[in-house]
């Protein structure tokens, strides 16, 4: 992992937790960060992206 995809990966983190950490399993949070930081370069979006392919059964779709 590049030094960019891990600070796109610990914004992502610290996101998802502040968002979804109280009622979510942090086993899909930190998938979802994973998968996100591959793929993207910024957090715009990470909340709807994870509300779309995460939030229902805690693991992607």
């Amino acid at each position: 992992m590049t030094e960019e995809e891990l600070k796109v990966r610990e914004r992502a983190l610290l996101i998802l937790l502040k968002e979804f950490g109280d009622e979510k399993t942090n086993r899909a949070i930190y998938a979802c960060a994973e998968e996100w930081c591959k793929q993207q370069v910024t957090t715009n979006g990470l909340v709807s992206y994870y509300k779309a392919y995460y939030n229902q059964h805690g693991q992607a779709r």
